[in-house]
C-alpha cells in the first residue's frame, strides 16, 4: 500500500509493504511486510490546514504506536 497525504488512520491489514509520506500517521492495524513511513515534523506544517473546508474532519495527533 502506498500513501501520500496529510494524514491517515490505517486500521485494517496491509498484506504486504506500507510506503507512507504525510503529516501525521494512527496505525491501528497490522503490516504485514516493511513499513517505509515517512512523517512530517511541526516545524514543516502548512500555514492552514488543507481539511478545514471540509466540515466534521478529524484532525489526528502525531503518532505512531510502540
Amino acid at each position: 500500500m502506498t500513501f501520500a497525504g496529510y494524514q491517515a488512520l490505517l486500521a485494517g491489514s496491509v498484506k504486504e509493504d506500507l510506503v507512507f509520506v504525510g503529516n501525521s500517521l494512527n496505525l491501528q492495524g497490522t503490516v504485514g511486510g516493511d513499513a517505509n513511513v515517512t512523517v512530517g515534523a511541526r516545524e514543516s506544517n502548512l500555514p492552514i490546514n488543507p481539511f478545514s473546508f471540509i466540515p466534521n474532519m478529524q484532525r489526528f495527533p502525531r503518532c505512531l504506536p510502540a
